[in-house]
């Protein structure tokens, strides 16, 4: 895939949703563009919506799978205590997420396949 698509990722807003417990959480949607890299055309549009959980389990999985690649993956942006600045966090992840589109290997890494349901 890697050889014959580009992907663009941009987390076009984020929402705050109540879950059935009742409890406040945060889904980001994340637009997946994937353009031909010969033509330039858009092969492929569409949205994705992920919670920050989602974010921090797929940084986990990358890191034990990239341990030992010679440019260690992107920090990851943390999650700080009670009041977040939504923006800031929605930035930071848009910025994470293009970064990891810099390492060849992740576009065989079954895992941020699903994250982004390639």
């Amino acid at each position: 895939m890697q050889n014959e698509l580009e992907l663009n990722l941009n987390i076009e807003k984020h929402q705050i949703v109540k879950g059935q417990d009742q409890k406040d959480f945060v889904i980001f949607d994340i637009s997946v563009v994937a353009n031909s890299k010969r033509t330039r055309e858009i092969v492929s549009s569409y949205l994705v919506r992920r919670r920050f959980r989602e974010f921090d389990e797929l940084h986990q999985i990358l890191k034990q799978k990239f341990v030992k690649y010679s440019k260690p993956l992107p920090d990851f942006p943390k999650k700080f205590g009670f009041k977040v600045d939504w923006d800031k966090r929605q930035v930071k992840l848009e910025y994470y997420l293009r970064l990891l589109l810099d390492y060849t290997d992740i576009y065989e890494c079954i895992s941020f396949r699903q994250f982004l349901q390639i």
